[in-house]
């Protein structure tokens, strides 16, 4: 078990100050008010800041010059690993509109990857990706889009 002390804490959407958080194996197991989690104290203590929960983004069609319909492995690894620098532990990715057949290829790459996109190191530290999914406006002749009728899929 490794316990972090910080300043202020967010748990269970309640702002607590100071406070320390009980983590083992990559799950948190508790959090307490005050300088130390019971009678032990933190072996890492953050000088200032507030330590919140992970953040779950449920739209992101890409980032970090990744964009998630195109991507390779690699594309998905960097993304995976670098989300929790933003704050973000999980997320939802989408595909912008595209042609279908742009759509079906990336979907079939991306049932393709391995359950976790595990960089070289830690994947403790990588962000997840909870499913995958199309986004945008129907791509479509027959009826009115947002999408400019130059670029409507005839498909």
């Amino acid at each position: 078990m490794h316990v972090i002390g910080a300043p202020r804490v967010v748990a269970d959407s309640v702002p607590l100050g100071p406070a320390c958080v009980a983590v083992s194996d990559g799950v948190i197991l508790g959090v307490a008010a005050g300088e130390t989690y019971g009678d032990v104290p933190p072996d890492v203590v953050l000088p200032s800041g507030v330590l919140v929960p992970g953040l779950v983004d449920l739209q992101i069609n890409g980032c970090f010059g990744v964009d998630f319909v195109a991507a390779d492995p690699a594309g998905w690894a960097e993304v995976s690993a670098r989300l929790p620098e933003t704050g973000v532990t999980s997320f939802v990715p989408t595909f912008i509109t595209a042609p279908v057949p742009d759509l079906v290829a990336g979907l079939r790459r991306t049932a393709a990857l391995p359950p976790t996109w595990a960089a070289p190191g830690c994947s403790a530290c990588m962000s997840r990706a909870r499913s995958s999914r199309p986004t945008g406006t129907a791509r479509t002749t027959r009826r009115c889009c947002a999408t400019p009728p130059r670029r409507r899929s005839t498909r």
